[in-house]
């Protein structure tokens, strides 16, 4: 497997829900190679003095840009938080598995949170190949979804509250996929 490390140009961060962040960074050469499920690891800032770097999905490639998203929890993604157009961030990738071998199949995708990350590369992905797929998105309440709620494109929205979408957890708009595709 083929992994780079790139010295990557930041070109945009920003909030995105009252929990969520979206970081756009370039790199050609691994944007050229990345497939959904895979990611990269982040050296957060050029002061960095921990060994680790932060493991990050992708949540999509558009030309030579990577998506990120990210909730602001330690120092790294404080740090992350912190990243201006402009700056240059330290990156290895694409690393990891990928989704595969799903084509002959109804796939319904279900996350949360920075768990939707993978999930938003691959249904870009299945919708490119024209794949009928449904993704299903929880969170407790309005303020921490980005995505829109709309079922006639497949995507289902959930609220532990009932602020947005269907209230319940994914596992109610699970039930709900299930019994219209009953019909069909």
């Amino acid at each position: 497997m083929n992994y780079y490390q790139s010295f990557s140009i930041v070109v945009s961060n920003k909030k995105i829900s009252s929990t969520m962040w979206e970081a756009i960074i370039t790199s050609k050469e691994i944007a050229d190679i990345s497939k959904p499920g895979q990611f990269i690891n982040i050296l957060p800032s050029k002061k960095w003095k921990n060994v680790m770097r932060r493991p990050m999905s992708i949540a999509g490639i558009e030309n030579d840009q990577i998506k990120l998203l990210y909730k602001v929890i330690g120092d790294g993604t404080y740090a992350m938080s912190k990243w201006k157009p402009g700056d240059v961030v330290d990156i290895i990738g694409p690393l990891g598995n990928f989704y595969s071998n799903y084509e002959n199949y109804l796939p319904i995708l279900i996350g949360g949170g920075t768990g939707t990350a993978p999930l938003l590369f691959l249904r870009k992905n299945m919708d490119d190949k024209k794949m009928i797929s449904y993704l299903i998105i929880g969170a407790r309440s309005k303020e921490e979804h980005f995505l829109s709620y709309n079922p006639d494109k497949g995507i289902y929205i959930t609220t532990d509250n009932g602020s947005y979408g269907i209230e319940g957890t994914v596992l109610t708009a699970l039930k709900k996929i299930f019994k219209e595709n009953q019909n069909k």
